[in-house]
């Protein structure tokens, strides 16, 4: 092996390769050789004279580099002496800034500018502040400036000559400093003055304004005072005092020191008020009682219209009056107790309605209103019956029949009946009630049914009951691409040999197989080819179409298995040496000291000697395949086959070789003998760990023995080639039990396949086991039960199968889960069930009103309703087949619920003591005699005897009637007056709620209150009362004597 070639040696230099081993050429600046010749050492030369440095010597892996650690020097060109760094010339504009930068040996100065001194660091110059020291001599204001500063002068100073010290500014030479007037000059500032008399200095300290109205001027002080409280100055400028007046409304002498206090208009006669006058500072006004206001000469007083003017508290009507008002209400409206609020007046309650029916009161009135069935005439008295039947929407959905007060609602056709509402009609399910008239499906319709077949794949024969299977596959169109088969509710399309369904849901199309795939008739889908084997066409019919691929050949004990050809056994390759068999394939490889030609099959001899002379110490004589050393004369050739030692130069005495002294160039020396290396002491010997350098050459693990090492194979499917370095794939499959069934090897591993339908590799990856196929989802759509390399598919109970299908059977049928025929089973006659997918025949009954036990193979008996609590009925209950219904006595009508009956007559009418019926069928009522709706009873009072409730009352359809019990009360009496709200009547017998006839009765209002309206009413005949009632008590009002 060429070490140099392969492998990364530890040779700094150049590498020389030699049989079995290599050495490396030291003879390069900065190494020297090792006695193991494997690496070279490495000369510090730092250990000799510093290296040739000034300063710090480094040493380097085959040479060094000098450094120059003292601050401000650098490694000169030599790379050995170091010199002075110009830092100035480096750093220009870094170092020495708002200065002047000089080198000095290892390091530099700075000189700084004027107004600047070096900083802390001393590599820059730094501003100097010479306003901290004394102002800067300025004598107000010093700025500091970069490298200098300057003086500045305070508001109303000027900077002097010296540029030091401030100056005053006379602002008065500048357009007088702006003053109106005079201006005067002070340090720093000026001032305005005002010097015409009663003038006096603006806010704005220039212009100059005169005194207020309120103001006088004060010529001691040149300023403005103000006039005593209620006082002013006179017409034109004010400049004492006594130039002060009292305003209007006060009177006073400011001039004598007397203030000005307020006039009482009203007693000094001026004002003439017609009723109050009331006094204010500095005026006064004439004032009103309540309910009147100042008239425009603001003197006398007038009447307020609080009507008018809206300010009333009526609810209604309001009537102004002298210095107040009153209120009043609308028809149908009773004052109350304030005098002022108005609520309705209820006719209904007090009879005063004429209504014929019932009376309902409204906010101001009354309506009459009619019960159901009936509405209001023309006069808005009487009620007249409704033809509900004429109206635009007709109540009923079929047949309408009027009714007095009511209608009747009638279903068309036998396929209807009414519902419970009784308006409107019900469609019949003739499916669902009585027997099925359908031997198969039952579809109901509005009104009738028809007989249908709801099953896929099946149809209605026509003119008949009976569903029959449609046969899809001699339809005008073959559904399937290839064999159509029929099936009951459906078809199945099949493919021929080497041909697949497309895997998609209910598919019809067949597809050819692809090359390394094939299908038979046995076959569901195309399968997969065993490992090694190929077809040679597509659309293969078997697994015999499946041959062997270059390189494999048939397994004579293992039918249908191809193994590998080992082409090197059979001599198929003509190698010249070495014949190595891989997978599907061979090549040839060359002994140690060949090489294989560019044919792959021939080797020709490797001329060792041609490179370093083989590695001998003297003369190298190649041979074929190899080669060997010779030495020259008076030398022999030692163990290692490359060394020379001289003859007689070695004394083993002399030498103390651990192993054996020999004559080399230089002289006798030791030699350690193959895997060993001489130490430094250069007698004994040390094992070399050949491991250290790239793994001894070893492919995966190298480990050191005494004189020399093995390699060893880790690497799992791998295992070591001949040369025992080299790790090659392992072939598992040529082991027994590698596979239970087939085998294919690869590199580094191998795999092993299932043939057999339905099975598939266990954990183990060798074995083959079962696949259950119903641990998958959706393998089946109902039950799945897994057998050896299949499985099969059920229906649950209820259900039957239809190719991969699960259909639901239908009503009236049944199918239970032990029921070995796939075909679901019809109820006993008679019978039903609930719906779809009945389990078993337990799920078949008998219609509503029949009972009866499948299960017990009975048959369906009528169930008599009425033998059980009359059938819920109020009267009679009639049975029926399959059913029952409830009627009523005479004169009873039945209700929705079907089962209540109600009466057909109203009841008989209580007649009024001192009263009597004016109609003679209503006169009847007396005798027992009941009455029908629509009847109209009148009650009219004997004698004098005056009615009190309704007059006329009705019997409706809801056979109640109308309005309330009337009464008849004696016509020598009177309802009590209605009592005032702050008042009270007289005499005490007033009070009465029926006061005698005759009776005289005053009303009267409470203390603090007057009467307003009719004082007094007497009691007449027939309960009325004398003269108009409208009266009321108000609240007293008093004026304040004027």
């Amino acid at each position: 092996i060429d070490e140099c070639a392969k492998s990364k040696t530890q040779c700094p230099g150049p590498c020389i390769n030699l049989p079995g081993t290599f050495r490396c050429d030291c003879n390069i600046p900065g190494f020297i050789s090792t006695q193991s010749m494997d690496h070279c050492r490495d000369v510090d030369e730092c250990a000799v004279d510093n290296g040739g440095c000034d300063g710090v010597c480094i040493n380097t892996f085959g040479s060094f580099e000098c450094r120059c650690e003292t601050k401000g020097k650098k490694l000169d060109e030599d790379r050995r002496s170091c010199v002075d760094v110009d830092e100035c010339t480096r750093y220009k504009s870094k170092v020495c800034a708002n200065g002047h930068c000089l080198n000095t040996d290892g390091s530099f100065t700075c000189t700084c500018k004027n107004g600047f001194r070096q900083s802390v660091s001393l590599n820059s110059c730094e501003d100097i502040d010479e306003c901290a020291d004394d102002n800067g001599g300025c004598s107000q204001v010093c700025y500091n400036t970069p490298g200098s500063f300057r003086c500045s002068c305070e508001e109303g100073f000027a900077i002097a000559e010296d540029k030091a010290s401030c100056k005053d500014i006379n602002e008065c030479l500048n357009k007088r400093g702006g003053c109106l007037d005079v201006c005067v000059n002070s340090v720093g500032s000026f001032r305005c003055l005002c010097t015409h008399v009663g003038m006096v200095l603006s806010e704005d300290g220039l212009t100059c304004k005169g005194c207020t109205s309120r103001q006088f001027y004060n010529r001691s002080t040149s300023s403005c005072n103000n006039c005593p409280s209620h006082a002013h100055a006179r017409d034109g400028l004010a400049l004492s005092v006594q130039d002060c007046r009292c305003d209007k409304g006060f009177h006073g002498n400011p001039r004598l020191g007397v203030q000005c206090q307020d006039t009482n208009e009203c007693h000094t006669g001026h004002m003439n008020c017609s009723h109050e006058c009331v006094n204010t500072e500095g005026s006064a006004h004439c004032a009103c009682p309540d309910g009147f206001m100042v008239d425009k000469d603001g003197i006398t007083c007038q009447d307020i219209n609080e009507c008018r003017m809206l300010t009333h508290d009526c609810s209604q009507i309001c009537d102004n009056t002298e210095g107040s008002f009153s209120c009043r209400c609308f028809s149908g409206y009773r004052i109350q107790e304030d005098n002022i609020t108005c609520t309705d007046f209820d006719e209904c309650a007090n009879s005063l309605a004429p209504c014929s029916h019932e009376c309902v009161n409204t906010d101001g009135g009354y309506s009459c209103i009619c019960p159901t069935g009936f509405h209001l005439s023309s006069n808005h008295i009487d009620c007249n019956d409704t033809d509900e039947c004429q109206l635009n929407v007709s109540p009923c959905q079929h047949t309408c029949t009027n009714t007095l007060g009511s209608y009747i609602c009638q279903c068309d056709g036998p396929g209807f009946k009414l519902s419970r509402d009784l308006s409107s009609c019900l469609d019949i399910n003739e499916c669902m009630e009585g027997d099925n008239p359908c031997p198969n499906i039952c579809v109901n319709t509005v009104g009738s049914y028809s007989c249908d077949c709801t099953t896929p794949g099946y149809h209605l024969v026509a003119n008949t009951s009976v569903c029959e299977d449609i046969d899809e596959c001699h339809q005008t169109h073959n559904p399937c691409s290839h064999t159509c088969v029929n099936v009951p509710g459906g078809f199945t399309c099949m493919c021929p040999a080497g041909f697949e369904l497309t895997p998609q849901t209910n598919s019809t199309v067949c597809n050819m197989c692809p090359y390394g795939m094939y299908r038979s008739e046995q076959d569901a889908t195309c399968q997969r080819c065993p490992p090694g084997t190929n077809t040679t066409q597509r659309g293969s019919t078997s697994i015999e179409q499946c041959l062997c691929r270059d390189g494999y050949r048939e397994d004579p004990g293992r039918s249908g298995l191809c193994i590998d050809v080992d082409e090197c056994k059979l001599g198929l390759l003509k190698c010249q040496q070495d014949c190595v068999n891989t997978d599907g394939t061979a090549r040839c490889d060359c002994l140690p000291g060949f090489v294989l030609h560019a044919d792959k099959i021939s080797c020709s001899d490797v001329n060792e000697c041609a490179v370093q002379h083989g590695g001998c110490a003297h003369k190298c004589v190649n041979t074929i395949g190899s080669f060997r050393c010779e030495c020259n004369k008076n030398y022999r050739l030692v163990d290692d086959g490359l060394s020379c030692e001289d003859v007689d130069g070695c004394d083993k005495e002399i030498y103390g070789c651990e192993y054996r002294c020999a004559i080399t160039k230089g002289g006798p020396s030791c030699v350690c003998q193959p895997g060993y290396e001489l130490l430094p002491d250069g007698r004994k010997c040390s094992d070399i760990d050949e491991c250290k350098l790239r793994k001894g050459g070893c492919t995966d693990t190298c480990i050191n023995t005494p004189g020399s090492y093995r390699c060893e194979c880790n690497i799992p499917g791998y295992t070591l080639s001949k040369d025992g370095k080299q790790c090659v794939d392992l072939n598992e499959c040529e082991q027994e039990d590698a596979c239970e069934d087939v085998c294919a090897n690869s590199i580094g591993s191998f795999k092993c396949y299932c043939r057999k339908q339905g099975f598939a590799l266990a954990q183990d990856k060798r074995h083959c086991e079962d696949i259950d196929e119903c641990a998958r989802p959706r393998t089946c759509q109902h039950r799945c039960t897994n057998l050896p390399g299949s499985y099969r598919c059920d229906c649950d109970p209820g259900h039957y199968k239809h190719g991969h299908n699960c259909i639901p059977c239908d009503k009236g049928s049944y199918r239970g889960f032990k029921d070995s025929d796939q075909r679901c089973m019809f109820c006993p006659p008679g019978m039903t069930t609930s719906g779809k997918a009945t389990e078993s025949v337990r799920g078949c009954y008998c219609p509503s009103g029949f009972y009866g036990k499948a299960e017990l193979n009975e048959t369906c008996e009528d169930v008599d309703e009425c033998a059980r609590n009359n059938g819920g009925c109020d009267h009679k209950c009639n049975n029926t087949a399959g059913s029952f219904h409830c009627s009523c006595s005479l004169g009873y009508a039945l209700q929705s619920d079907n089962k209540t009956c109600i009466p057909t007559i109203c009841p008989l009418l209580e007649i009024p003591k001192y009263a009597k019926f004016t109609t003679p069928e209503c006169e009847a009522m007396s005798h027992g005699f009941h009455v029908t709706p629509g009847t109209t009873c009148s009650v009219k009072c004997k004698g004098s005897f005056i009615l009190r409730g309704s007059e006329r009352r009705s019997c409706l359809s809801n056979f109640t009637w109308t309005g309330s019990q009337p009464n008849c009360t004696g016509a020598y009496s009177c309802d009590r007056l209605p009592l005032p709200q702050n008042g009270y009547l007289e005499p005490p017998l007033c009070m009465l709620l029926s006061v005698p006839f005759r009776t005289r009765c005053h009303i009267r209002c409470n203390s603090g209150y007057k009467l307003q309206g009719r004082i007094a009413s007497k009691c007449r005949a027939f309960n009325k009362w004398s003269g108009k009632l409208t009266y009321r008590c108000i609240k007293r009002k008093y004026l304040k004597d004027m």
